[in-house]
């Protein structure tokens, strides 16, 4: 029997598109960002955290040690797009007194230094005596967040944030970038798979007793780690077959 080209392709396509739409609401109720676990690794200008499509909803958790005061991300933009951003501490005890700042580093900066820094491009939280409080919901973290920052990005070219603390403090600060909530099929796997460690980020350095109700929670990023997994391989088995399917069709006619 000869099999039309036309329906058999429209055939993988729809079934393709509900995978991708299936998949979509898995990965929107997974989480609203993409997390990228910085620690205290990127503590220079020449080492910086790079970062991509600024628009896209991503949070940098970040160190200031001693021996890393600083933490810079970098990022390329285009002149008309638009940068949010804002800073955000674990709740925490021991963070509660804890202030940093934010600095942006254009492409007329003279030099990628926070001494360089002038007063315009310095966003502080030192005069916030009263910061809101934030709960993400999938993985279960509790947060102080500063004020959102927006920048219109006036040049296309090489731009750099740098959180640092203008007292010589200490702690873990998180750096939130972007708003639209798009994710990639890779982002499936490594979104549920961090969820260890951006608990472990906002947990206290003083180690409390372990609450059994929170512990057995603990299990729920394997369930979206394994679905994200059967999801992304279920899509390429359906590609696979698809372009079987369409080269032995074409082939045979």
């Amino acid at each position: 029997m000869k099999v039309n080209p036309i329906k058999l392709t429209t055939k993988y396509i729809f079934v393709f598109l509900i995978v991708i739409g299936l998949s979509s609401i898995f990965i929107k109720t997974a989480s609203a960002h993409i997390p990228f676990i910085s620690n205290d690794n990127h503590n220079s200008a020449q080492s910086p955290l790079v970062v991509y499509d600024i628009a896209v909803s991503k949070v940098i958790y970040q160190k200031l040690t001693d021996d890393s005061p600083e933490s810079w991300i970098s990022f390329k933009a285009d002149q008309g797009e638009v940068l949010y951003f804002n800073l955000g501490v674990p709740l925490l005890e021991e963070l509660k007194d804890f202030r940093p700042s934010i600095g942006l580093l254009t492409p007329s900066s003279q030099t990628l230094s926070v001494n360089s820094l002038k007063e315009s491009e310095v966003f502080p939280t030192l005069d916030i005596t009263d910061p809101k409080t934030f709960y993400e919901p999938f993985t279960k973290t509790n947060s102080w967040t500063f004020t959102e920052h927006k920048f219109d990005i006036p040049t296309t070219g090489n731009y750099s944030l740098v959180t640092y603390s203008p007292k010589k403090q200490v702690g873990k600060v998180w750096v939130s970038i972007g708003k639209e909530e798009r994710f990639g099929p890779s982002d499936w796997i490594t979104i549920p798979a961090k969820i260890p460690e951006i608990r472990k980020f906002h947990s206290s350095n003083i180690k409390p007793s372990i609450d059994e109700s929170q512990n057995s929670n603990g299990t729920s990023y394997w369930v979206f780690l394994t679905g994200g997994i059967g999801i992304f391989c279920l899509m390429l088995f359906l590609i696979r077959r698809f372009f079987i399917k369409t080269f032995r069709t074409l082939k045979k006619s």
